[in-house]
């Protein structure tokens, strides 16, 4: 996975309602 990738779905962690 690219960290590009990895730094996406971190910030889909956090709920950003």
């Amino acid at each position: 996975m690219s960290p590009v990738l990895t730094a996406i779905h971190s910030s889909r962690q956090i709920p950003d309602d």
